[in-house]
């Protein structure tokens, strides 16, 4: 999932990591100068990864399926 901050708190991404991890959320990556963290979290623990202080957004990753391959329909 991609955790958005809010733009004021951007210089606290770290913080912010951290308080998310207390709450459920396994960080993969984070970029200070964008204001995202990445990491998954079991669907249980959004609502609790939604109420720390400073984040604006929570979106979950999204999964694609191609349509099956046939000689018609090129991938």
């Amino acid at each position: 999932m991609t955790v958005t901050v809010e733009r004021d708190r951007k210089q606290a991404v770290e913080e912010i990591a951290e308080a998310l991890r207390h709450q459920g959320l396994s960080v993969n990556n984070l970029s200070a100068r964008a204001g995202a963290i990445f990491g998954t979290a079991a669907e249980a623990d959004v609502e609790a990864i939604r109420a720390v202080s400073g984040v604006r957004d929570v979106r979950p990753e999204g999964t694609y399926q191609l349509k099956p391959f046939t000689e018609r329909v090129p991938q």
